[in-house]
């Protein structure tokens, strides 16, 4: 349209449709477009027939639906035959593999914030990476329970060994808890039983000896 840059509208960034400078932050961003349209694919934004105020309006300010999400949505209205063959972009996304890492990587490179996505084509490149390789990302939340759940993952037979190992000890553990604690209570009631049996014979031996021949 008359007094817009040159741009392709679906993959433009926020600072791009507003015709700010553009930087590597928007290369970032359509990537992040691309990266989106290879996962599920359809693109983030559906433009046909909207004005260039409306393209304007929706990139800079709605949030995309996450990846796993349209993946939902999307396998819903398949079973539902509310979509055509022509309008099946993918079948059977798994909305499994694209939820957590992959959302966050692609939320984070089409962030509306130039400052807020990657800092570099490379460093997204890398957060690619470590996904595939099973590796914690920097679009994800550095937590402890995040990591551990990660490093389980990559390690599966030598976690599942080390539980098994953990399991033993702790079986073992418990069964020796169990054996010592019936040897007390077998040890309280022989004492318990020696007790009474020396009450009884105290008594004896007291009746006895006050009887008069």
């Amino acid at each position: 349209g008359t007094g817009s840059g040159i741009m392709t509208p679906d993959y433009a960034s926020p600072e791009q449709v507003r015709g700010e400078p553009v930087t590597t932050a928007t290369d970032i961003y359509s990537l992040g477009v691309l990266l989106y349209e290879l996962l599920t694919g359809v693109r983030p934004f559906n433009f046909k027939a909207k004005s260039l105020e409306k393209i304007i309006q929706t990139v800079c300010e709605i949030e995309p639906e996450r990846p796993s999400t349209l993946a939902i949505r999307l396998d819903s209205q398949r079973s539902g035959r509310s979509l055509s063959e022509k309008d099946i972009p993918f079948e059977n996304v798994n909305s499994k593999l694209l939820e957590g890492d992959l959302d966050n990587i692609i939320s984070m490179a089409m962030r509306k914030e130039p400052e807020r996505r990657y800092l570099s084509v490379e460093q997204f490149g890398e957060d690619v990476r470590r996904h595939l390789h099973g590796l914690p990302v920097v679009a994800r939340q550095n937590t402890i329970g995040y990591r551990a759940s990660k490093f389980v993952r990559r390690n599966k037979a030598g976690v599942a060994a080390a539980s098994g190992i953990v399991l033993a000890l702790v079986a073992g553990i418990i069964g020796t808890y169990w054996q010592s604690t019936v040897a007390a209570h077998e040890r309280d009631l022989a004492l318990a039983q020696a007790k009474k049996a020396d009450r009884i014979n105290n008594f004896l031996k007291e009746m006895l000896a006050s009887t008069d021949p």
